[in-house]
Protein backbone atom coordinates (compact mmCIF):
# COMPACT_ATOMS: atom_id res chain seq x y z
CA UNK A 1 0.00 0.00 0.00
CA UNK A 2 1.32 3.25 -0.89
CA UNK A 3 1.50 5.49 2.34
CA UNK A 4 -1.14 8.53 1.62
CA UNK A 5 0.21 11.87 3.55
CA UNK A 6 -3.65 12.44 5.88
CA UNK A 7 -4.43 15.38 7.44
CA UNK A 8 -2.26 17.16 9.85
CA UNK A 9 -3.92 18.17 13.02
CA UNK A 10 -6.36 16.77 14.71
CA UNK A 11 -9.20 19.21 15.61
CA UNK A 12 -9.72 20.22 19.75
CA UNK A 13 -12.98 21.31 20.44
CA UNK A 14 -13.62 24.35 22.99
CA UNK A 15 -13.83 23.26 26.23
CA UNK A 16 -17.03 23.47 28.43
CA UNK A 17 -18.10 26.27 30.11
CA UNK A 18 -16.74 25.92 33.59
CA UNK A 19 -13.92 23.83 32.85
CA UNK A 20 -10.27 24.07 33.27
CA UNK A 21 -8.69 26.87 30.97
CA UNK A 22 -6.86 25.42 28.02
CA UNK A 23 -2.73 25.21 28.25
CA UNK A 24 -1.63 29.13 26.79
CA UNK A 25 0.29 27.85 23.51
CA UNK A 26 4.04 26.84 23.52
CA UNK A 27 4.97 23.44 24.31
CA UNK A 28 2.61 20.55 24.05
CA UNK A 29 2.18 17.14 23.53
CA UNK A 30 -0.35 14.51 22.29
CA UNK A 31 -2.89 14.07 24.43
CA UNK A 32 -2.81 18.11 25.21
CA UNK A 33 -0.03 17.31 27.97
CA UNK A 34 2.93 19.80 27.90
CA UNK A 35 6.09 18.43 26.71
CA UNK A 36 9.72 20.06 27.23
CA UNK A 37 11.39 22.01 24.63
CA UNK A 38 15.06 20.37 24.26
CA UNK A 39 17.99 21.16 22.53
CA UNK A 40 18.54 18.12 19.26
CA UNK A 41 21.83 17.05 18.79
CA UNK A 42 22.24 15.45 14.84
CA UNK A 43 24.37 12.07 15.31
CA UNK A 44 25.31 10.68 12.00
CA UNK A 45 26.00 6.92 11.25
CA UNK A 46 25.44 3.75 9.51
CA UNK A 47 23.39 0.90 7.74
CA UNK A 48 22.31 -2.29 9.68
CA UNK A 49 20.20 -5.20 9.53
CA UNK A 50 18.41 -6.25 13.15
CA UNK A 51 16.41 -9.48 12.25
CA UNK A 52 13.34 -10.22 14.83
CA UNK A 53 11.04 -11.93 15.34
CA UNK A 54 7.21 -10.61 14.33
CA UNK A 55 5.66 -11.37 17.65
CA UNK A 56 2.59 -13.45 17.84
CA UNK A 57 -0.98 -12.52 17.16
CA UNK A 58 -2.76 -10.38 19.79
CA UNK A 59 -6.33 -9.41 19.84
CA UNK A 60 -7.21 -5.80 18.69
CA UNK A 61 -8.05 -4.38 22.02
CA UNK A 62 -4.13 -6.04 23.29
CA UNK A 63 -2.91 -4.64 19.94
CA UNK A 64 -4.12 -0.78 20.95
CA UNK A 65 -2.93 -1.18 24.91
CA UNK A 66 -6.19 -1.06 25.97
CA UNK A 67 -8.35 -3.52 28.48
CA UNK A 68 -10.03 -6.65 26.91
CA UNK A 69 -13.96 -5.10 26.30
CA UNK A 70 -12.68 -1.38 26.75
CA UNK A 71 -14.18 0.64 23.95
CA UNK A 72 -11.38 1.56 20.81
CA UNK A 73 -10.05 4.82 20.65
CA UNK A 74 -11.02 7.50 18.18
CA UNK A 75 -14.64 5.49 17.46
CA UNK A 76 -15.81 6.58 14.11
CA UNK A 77 -18.38 5.66 11.40
CA UNK A 78 -17.71 2.34 9.89
CA UNK A 79 -15.45 1.62 13.11
CA UNK A 80 -17.04 -1.83 13.64
CA UNK A 81 -16.50 -3.05 9.95
CA UNK A 82 -12.27 -1.75 10.29
CA UNK A 83 -12.30 -3.47 13.66
CA UNK A 84 -13.30 -6.50 11.74
CA UNK A 85 -10.65 -6.81 9.38
CA UNK A 86 -7.97 -5.68 12.16
CA UNK A 87 -9.27 -8.58 14.24
CA UNK A 88 -9.27 -11.67 11.24
CA UNK A 89 -6.11 -9.77 10.05
CA UNK A 90 -4.78 -10.39 13.30
CA UNK A 91 -5.79 -14.16 13.59
CA UNK A 92 -4.07 -14.67 10.28
CA UNK A 93 -0.80 -13.75 11.33
CA UNK A 94 -1.70 -15.52 14.59
CA UNK A 95 -1.68 -18.50 12.01
CA UNK A 96 0.87 -17.64 9.56
CA UNK A 97 2.77 -21.01 10.56
CA UNK A 98 -0.04 -23.33 8.99
CA UNK A 99 0.98 -25.51 5.86
CA UNK A 100 4.56 -25.03 5.95
CA UNK A 101 7.01 -27.23 5.55
CA UNK A 102 9.66 -27.20 7.82
CA UNK A 103 10.78 -23.45 8.32
CA UNK A 104 9.01 -22.62 4.92
CA UNK A 105 5.88 -20.83 5.85
CA UNK A 106 2.62 -20.94 2.88
CA UNK A 107 2.17 -17.69 1.19
CA UNK A 108 -1.55 -17.52 1.95
CA UNK A 109 -2.36 -16.91 5.54
CA UNK A 110 0.51 -14.41 5.71
CA UNK A 111 -0.44 -12.65 2.87
CA UNK A 112 -4.00 -13.04 3.62
CA UNK A 113 -3.15 -11.04 7.16
CA UNK A 114 -1.68 -8.19 4.90
CA UNK A 115 -4.63 -8.06 2.34
CA UNK A 116 -6.45 -7.26 5.64
CA UNK A 117 -4.39 -5.23 7.67
CA UNK A 118 -3.66 -2.44 4.65
CA UNK A 119 -7.69 -2.18 3.62
CA UNK A 120 -8.37 -1.37 7.04
CA UNK A 121 -5.30 1.19 7.56
CA UNK A 122 -6.38 2.50 4.16
CA UNK A 123 -9.59 3.29 6.06
CA UNK A 124 -8.39 4.52 9.07
CA UNK A 125 -4.85 5.45 8.66
CA UNK A 126 -4.64 7.47 11.88
CA UNK A 127 -4.23 4.13 13.73
CA UNK A 128 -0.58 3.32 15.23
CA UNK A 129 -1.81 -0.07 16.38
CA UNK A 130 -3.12 -1.12 12.92
CA UNK A 131 -0.27 0.26 11.28
CA UNK A 132 2.03 -1.32 13.35
CA UNK A 133 0.31 -4.70 13.40
CA UNK A 134 0.58 -4.14 9.09
CA UNK A 135 4.31 -3.54 9.69
CA UNK A 136 4.99 -6.94 11.89
CA UNK A 137 3.01 -8.62 8.97
CA UNK A 138 4.58 -7.34 6.08
CA UNK A 139 8.09 -7.83 7.84
CA UNK A 140 7.25 -11.91 8.59
CA UNK A 141 6.24 -11.79 4.75
CA UNK A 142 9.32 -10.29 3.45
CA UNK A 143 11.93 -12.61 5.61
CA UNK A 144 10.17 -15.52 5.36
CA UNK A 145 7.81 -16.01 2.77
CA UNK A 146 9.74 -13.63 -0.30
CA UNK A 147 11.80 -15.88 -1.70
CA UNK A 148 13.80 -13.05 -4.20
CA UNK A 149 15.72 -10.17 -3.34
CA UNK A 150 13.14 -7.99 -5.35
CA UNK A 151 10.62 -9.00 -3.69
CA UNK A 152 11.77 -8.65 -0.26
CA UNK A 153 13.12 -5.14 -1.36
CA UNK A 154 9.53 -4.19 -2.20
CA UNK A 155 8.35 -5.10 1.30
CA UNK A 156 10.96 -3.44 2.76
CA UNK A 157 10.03 -0.45 0.82
CA UNK A 158 6.61 -0.89 1.44
CA UNK A 159 6.95 -1.41 4.91
CA UNK A 160 9.53 2.19 5.27
CA UNK A 161 6.75 4.21 3.51
CA UNK A 162 4.21 2.99 5.87
CA UNK A 163 6.29 3.88 8.69
CA UNK A 164 7.21 7.16 7.56
CA UNK A 165 3.51 8.67 6.60
CA UNK A 166 2.76 7.31 10.71
CA UNK A 167 5.45 9.01 11.96
CA UNK A 168 4.77 12.15 10.30
CA UNK A 169 1.12 12.20 11.33
CA UNK A 170 2.42 11.36 14.71
CA UNK A 171 4.89 14.54 14.64
CA UNK A 172 2.21 16.95 13.09
CA UNK A 173 -0.12 15.59 16.03
CA UNK A 174 2.17 16.62 18.81
CA UNK A 175 3.79 19.46 17.37
CA UNK A 176 7.29 17.99 16.94
CA UNK A 177 8.98 18.04 14.00
CA UNK A 178 11.90 15.70 15.53
CA UNK A 179 9.81 13.80 17.99
CA UNK A 180 12.21 10.53 17.76
CA UNK A 181 15.18 13.11 19.06
CA UNK A 182 13.15 13.87 22.31
CA UNK A 183 14.71 12.57 25.43
CA UNK A 184 13.77 9.33 26.39
CA UNK A 185 11.35 11.10 28.96
CA UNK A 186 9.96 14.04 27.31
CA UNK A 187 9.78 11.31 24.65
CA UNK A 188 7.34 8.59 26.59
CA UNK A 189 5.45 11.72 27.82
CA UNK A 190 4.52 13.02 24.70
CA UNK A 191 3.12 9.65 23.30
CA UNK A 192 1.88 8.57 26.41
CA UNK A 193 -2.00 8.88 25.10
CA UNK A 194 -0.68 6.38 22.24
CA UNK A 195 0.60 3.15 24.03
CA UNK A 196 1.10 1.60 20.18
CA UNK A 197 3.92 3.82 19.25
CA UNK A 198 6.52 1.83 20.67
CA UNK A 199 5.31 -0.81 18.18
CA UNK A 200 5.14 1.50 14.98
CA UNK A 201 8.78 2.91 15.83
CA UNK A 202 10.27 -0.41 16.42
CA UNK A 203 9.01 -2.37 13.72
CA UNK A 204 9.49 0.32 11.05
CA UNK A 205 13.17 0.38 12.23
CA UNK A 206 13.52 -2.69 11.51
CA UNK A 207 11.81 -2.31 8.13
CA UNK A 208 14.26 0.74 7.48
CA UNK A 209 17.55 -1.37 8.46
CA UNK A 210 16.41 -4.22 6.36
CA UNK A 211 15.60 -2.21 3.47
CA UNK A 212 18.85 -0.23 3.90
CA UNK A 213 20.78 -3.63 3.31
CA UNK A 214 19.88 -3.54 -0.45
CA UNK A 215 21.54 -0.26 -1.03
CA UNK A 216 25.11 -1.29 0.27
CA UNK A 217 26.43 -0.52 4.14
CA UNK A 218 28.52 2.66 2.42
CA UNK A 219 26.24 3.76 0.73
CA UNK A 220 23.73 4.10 3.51
CA UNK A 221 26.39 5.67 5.27
CA UNK A 222 26.88 8.56 2.74
CA UNK A 223 22.94 8.76 2.72
CA UNK A 224 22.38 9.25 6.68
CA UNK A 225 20.50 6.32 7.04
CA UNK A 226 22.50 5.15 9.65
CA UNK A 227 21.62 8.28 11.60
CA UNK A 228 17.64 7.56 11.16
CA UNK A 229 18.47 4.08 12.26
CA UNK A 230 20.11 5.41 15.88
CA UNK A 231 17.51 7.26 16.56
CA UNK A 232 14.87 4.46 15.87
CA UNK A 233 16.88 2.09 17.97
CA UNK A 234 17.09 4.85 20.74
CA UNK A 235 13.65 5.97 20.26
CA UNK A 236 12.46 2.56 20.37
CA UNK A 237 14.06 1.32 23.46
CA UNK A 238 12.96 4.27 25.20
CA UNK A 239 9.18 3.44 24.14
CA UNK A 240 9.21 0.03 24.94
CA UNK A 241 12.11 -1.51 25.98
CA UNK A 242 11.30 -5.08 26.41
CA UNK A 243 9.15 -5.45 23.08
CA UNK A 244 9.69 -8.91 21.28
CA UNK A 245 12.20 -10.94 23.27
CA UNK A 246 14.90 -7.42 24.13
CA UNK A 247 14.46 -6.68 20.16
CA UNK A 248 15.14 -2.91 20.69
CA UNK A 249 18.60 -3.83 22.66
CA UNK A 250 19.24 -6.25 19.91
CA UNK A 251 18.72 -3.86 17.26
CA UNK A 252 21.14 -1.50 19.07
CA UNK A 253 23.30 -3.82 19.78
CA UNK A 254 23.34 -4.85 16.06
CA UNK A 255 23.59 -0.97 15.18
CA UNK A 256 26.88 -0.97 17.62
CA UNK A 257 28.13 -4.15 15.87
CA UNK A 258 28.20 -3.94 12.19
CA UNK A 259 29.44 -0.51 10.85
CA UNK A 260 32.41 0.48 8.93
CA UNK A 261 34.72 2.85 10.81
CA UNK A 262 33.87 6.09 8.47
CA UNK A 263 35.32 9.24 10.21
CA UNK A 264 33.02 11.63 11.22
CA UNK A 265 30.44 9.40 10.44
CA UNK A 266 30.08 6.10 12.59
CA UNK A 267 32.75 7.12 14.96
CA UNK A 268 30.25 6.84 17.79
CA UNK A 269 29.70 2.86 17.20
CA UNK A 270 30.72 1.23 20.56
CA UNK A 271 31.72 -2.22 20.20
CA UNK A 272 31.88 -2.41 24.22
CA UNK A 273 28.28 -1.24 24.12
CA UNK A 274 27.50 -3.81 21.41
CA UNK A 275 28.84 -6.44 23.37
CA UNK A 276 26.76 -5.27 26.89
CA UNK A 277 23.25 -4.80 24.76
CA UNK A 278 23.59 -8.22 22.98
CA UNK A 279 24.47 -9.94 26.45
CA UNK A 280 21.39 -8.45 27.75
CA UNK A 281 19.03 -9.68 25.38
CA UNK A 282 20.64 -13.00 25.93
CA UNK A 283 20.39 -12.73 29.01
CA UNK A 284 16.66 -11.38 29.69
CA UNK A 285 14.76 -13.68 26.56
CA UNK A 286 17.38 -16.44 26.42
CA UNK A 287 13.93 -18.21 25.23
CA UNK A 288 14.72 -16.52 21.46
CA UNK A 289 17.35 -18.52 20.07
CA UNK A 290 18.43 -14.83 17.99
CA UNK A 291 19.39 -13.00 21.51
CA UNK A 292 22.14 -15.90 21.90
CA UNK A 293 22.92 -16.46 17.87
CA UNK A 294 23.51 -12.32 17.88
CA UNK A 295 25.12 -12.22 21.15
CA UNK A 296 27.78 -15.61 19.80
CA UNK A 297 28.35 -13.53 16.80
CA UNK A 298 29.29 -10.52 19.12
CA UNK A 299 31.47 -13.01 21.13
CA UNK A 300 33.61 -14.18 17.91
CA UNK A 301 34.23 -11.59 15.68
CA UNK A 302 34.44 -8.67 17.76
CA UNK A 303 36.30 -10.32 20.86
CA UNK A 304 37.58 -13.56 19.32
CA UNK A 305 36.36 -15.71 22.37
CA UNK A 306 35.68 -18.15 20.33
CA UNK A 307 34.83 -20.78 23.36
CA UNK A 308 32.55 -18.55 24.85
CA UNK A 309 30.48 -17.87 21.45
CA UNK A 310 30.18 -21.65 21.12
CA UNK A 311 28.47 -22.07 24.36
CA UNK A 312 25.99 -19.96 23.60
CA UNK A 313 25.37 -21.17 20.41
CA UNK A 314 25.28 -24.67 22.34
CA UNK A 315 22.70 -23.21 24.45
CA UNK A 316 20.37 -22.00 21.88
CA UNK A 317 20.57 -25.03 20.09
CA UNK A 318 18.83 -26.93 22.72
CA UNK A 319 15.49 -24.58 22.11
CA UNK A 320 12.33 -26.34 21.26
CA UNK A 321 10.85 -23.68 18.40
CA UNK A 322 8.26 -21.92 20.30
CA UNK A 323 5.09 -22.31 19.13
CA UNK A 324 4.07 -18.95 18.56
CA UNK A 325 7.29 -18.44 16.59
CA UNK A 326 7.52 -21.55 14.98
CA UNK A 327 9.18 -20.68 11.70
CA UNK A 328 11.02 -17.82 12.89
CA UNK A 329 12.54 -19.90 15.42
CA UNK A 330 13.41 -22.71 13.07
CA UNK A 331 15.18 -20.30 10.74
CA UNK A 332 17.10 -18.75 13.55
CA UNK A 333 18.12 -22.62 15.08
CA UNK A 334 19.38 -23.31 11.08
CA UNK A 335 21.92 -19.85 11.63
CA UNK A 336 22.49 -21.38 14.95
CA UNK A 337 24.31 -24.66 13.46
CA UNK A 338 25.66 -22.35 10.41
CA UNK A 339 27.40 -19.71 12.56
CA UNK A 340 29.03 -22.94 14.95
CA UNK A 341 30.39 -24.80 11.86
CA UNK A 342 31.79 -21.28 10.70
CA UNK A 343 33.60 -20.81 14.50
CA UNK A 344 34.71 -24.49 14.57
CA UNK A 345 36.52 -23.98 10.92
CA UNK A 346 38.27 -20.78 12.55
CA UNK A 347 39.33 -22.60 15.36
CA UNK A 348 40.97 -24.77 12.93
CA UNK A 349 42.82 -22.72 11.34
Amino acid sequence: MASGRGPGHRHQPRPAEGSQPPEPPGPRRIGGKQRAVVHRIAVPLVCVLATVHPDSGASVAQSRGQAVGEAPRGVEAGSVAIDAQHARGLELYARRAEGSRGATPAAEPIGQAVQLLAAALERRPGDVALRADLLRALLFQAEYVATTADAKKQLFERGRRIFVDGLERLERESGERRLLELPSEDLRRTLADEPAAGRLVFWGAVHYGLWGEYYGTLAAVRRGLAKKLRIYGEAARALDRDRDGYGPRRFLGRLHRLPPRVPLVSGWADRDEAVRLLREAATKASEDPLNRLFYAEALWDLRGEHRLALEQLALAARLTPRPDHRIEDARALERVAELERRIRDDLQR
